[in-house]
């Protein structure tokens, strides 16, 4: 019989040692695991960490550069860890925090959204672009603790230590708020009115938006009472209390404070009691103002459009063709009058339309805006476009130019023409032809139309005078129309015109090229008036 297996456990204890080994392996391995997935910030932990103080709210329409997207991606360009503690200001305690926050540091009255870290304060988003990312990177090495921020009841300790011992004798003080859809810097505006409420009584405050007809010459008004320069006086968010003003970087809670504490204020009557006299001075110095800028501008604009090549070569068919029919001088000066009579009305209809649309378009700000910035930047390709159609001319190939009527619409233009040339009567036909032809014409006549109709609802105080400004642009736009008839009655040969027409083809496009930038920059100069 074979030897039995020895039963000194020699061999089944060495691998019970192993297996013990295997197990403690295998459970300090697990404790590691366990360990770096309760710690997934351990690895980042070795990175210098900044810590960002972020007062914003949270309709703000421009705060992107302080939301977490862009700061991850500025934490990954620097190498360093930003850590963000945002702060919700359409709150009123933490707007408390804020202005507390601004005392200790010195830096008062800044725009949302306010950035603070370390000794150092930023406000408006201006101002965070410039130099966020530069100190940033001064800590990126070091890193930078958080900044002690105010509880709220320390702030509102601070906020009735700092208040004034007199309160106006406890009478009303009347304030006037005016802001307009899209602005800016009237979020912060708002916050310190909503604490000088919250912290005086007797403050009645009344709100009136500056791009109204009403709120325009009512701000002219108070302006002109508080001696406010003729620069200044379309500016908002403006503050007014008695005869003393405040406009944008101005209101400030120590500056609203201030008025609000001072008994002559709530002495006298409500700021926005106005009489007819002051309102009629307030308009007729609005309109003074805007009146040589605009009125140079429109004219200008009318004019250039009407000697508009994709426009003009249509007028010369038109003549053409009556020449070619045969019809006598009268008739040719009845069918002009009535066809740039159609032409005017059809303009005016149109710049109506437009007009108003973009009036109704203010009530959604970010979409007003939104368009004007596009209507800006089309204004400046078209004006490039332009002067490429300027240089082609010059070199004798006007049928490459870009800014033209598309061959398919010139030549339904043309049809359309010789169709209506044989109405019955003349009045009719040439009445309607003008206003089929400017229609159709649009899609080339608008890129002047269109920018101009932004910068007239822009630059106008009421509507009735934007409907002016229409006028005179239509009026303006016929001027060239009613040159070629009346030169035609006097016995100008359709062949002239039309050697004229090319002739001229090169100066005309460097007039609109001109025209175009000059547009550009004015509408680019109102729209940062508004913003900035």
């Amino acid at each position: 019989m074979g030897r039995p297996v020895s039963g000194d456990g020699s061999g089944s204890g060495r691998w019970g040692v192993c297996r013990g080994l295997v197990r403690r392996l295998g459970a300090l391995v697990a404790l590691i695991l366990c360990c770096a997935a309760a710690c997934p910030g351990a690895a980042a932990a070795s990175e210098p960490e900044v810590h960002i103080h972020i007062f914003l709210s949270k309709t703000c329409p421009h705060c992107e550069i302080v939301e977490e997207p862009s700061l991850r991606r500025l934490s990954e360009k620097l190498g360093c860890r930003i850590v963000p503690h945002h702060y919700d200001v359409d709150s009123l305690d933490e707007y408390k925090r804020l202005v507390v926050l601004e005392w200790r540091l010195g830096d008062t009255g800044n725009d949302l959204p306010v950035v603070v870290l370390g000794n150092h304060v930023l406000g408006g988003t201006a101002e965070i672009t410039q130099q966020l990312e530069k100190l940033l990177a001064g800590y990126r090495e070091t890193g930078l603790p958080p900044v002690e921020v105010p509880t709220v009841k320390d702030a509102e300790a601070a906020l009735r230590a700092a208040a004034s011992a007199s309160q106006a004798g406890g009478r009303p003080v009347r304030l006037a708020y005016f802001d307009e859809s899209g602005c800016r810097q009237c979020a912060r505006a708002e916050r310190v009115l909503d604490l000088a409420k919250a912290r005086f009584a007797q403050l009645e405050v009344r709100r009136f938006n500056a791009r109204t007809d009403d709120g325009r010459i009512l701000l002219e008004v108070l302006c002109e009472r508080a001696g406010v320069p003729a620069s200044q006086r379309h500016l908002v968010p403006a503050v007014f209390v008695g005869t003393k003003a405040l406009i944008r970087q101005d209101i400030a809670d120590a500056a609203v404070d201030a008025l609000c504490s001072q008994p002559a204020n709530a002495a006298s009557p409500a700021v926005w009691e106005t009489t007819p006299e002051e309102r009629a001075a307030a308009a007729g110095r609005l309109w003074e103002r805007a009146r040589a800028l605009s009125l140079a501008t429109v004219v200008t604009g009318g004019l250039v459009d009407g000697v508009n090549p994709c426009a003009f070569a249509t007028l010369v068919f038109f003549v053409c063709c009556l020449a070619g029919a045969g019809t006598n001088r009268r008739v040719v000066l009845a069918m002009g009058v009535f066809f740039t009579l159609g032409v005017v009305i059809m303009y005016f209809l149109t710049g109506v339309g437009l007009s108003e649309g973009l009036r109704r378009l203010d009530v959604f700000p970010s979409v007003s805006r939104a368009l004007t910035w596009l209507i800006i930047g089309g204004t400046f390709v078209l004006a490039a476009v332009s002067f490429w159609d300027f240089l082609t001319a010059l070199r004798g190939r006007a049928r490459d130019m870009k800014l033209k009527l598309p061959d398919r619409l010139r030549m339904r233009i043309n049809a359309i023409i010789s169709r209506r040339l044989h109405a019955r009567s003349v009045a009719v036909g040439a009445l309607g032809l003008g206003a089929t032809v400017s229609l159709l014409e649009f899609v080339c006549t608008g890129q002047v139309y269109f920018p101009l109709i932004r910068y007239m609802t822009a630059v106008s105080d009421t509507r009735l005078r934007a409907l002016g400004l229409l006028v005179l642009y239509c009026l303006a736009f016929a001027v060239p129309l009613i040159a070629v008839f009346v030169a035609t009655y006097f016995g100008l040969r359709s062949e002239r015109l039309v050697a004229a027409l090319k002739r001229h083809v090169a100066t005309a496009k460097f007039l609109l090229t001109a025209f175009f930038l000059g547009l550009g920059a004015l509408l680019l100069r109102l729209e940062l008036g508004r913003s900035l």
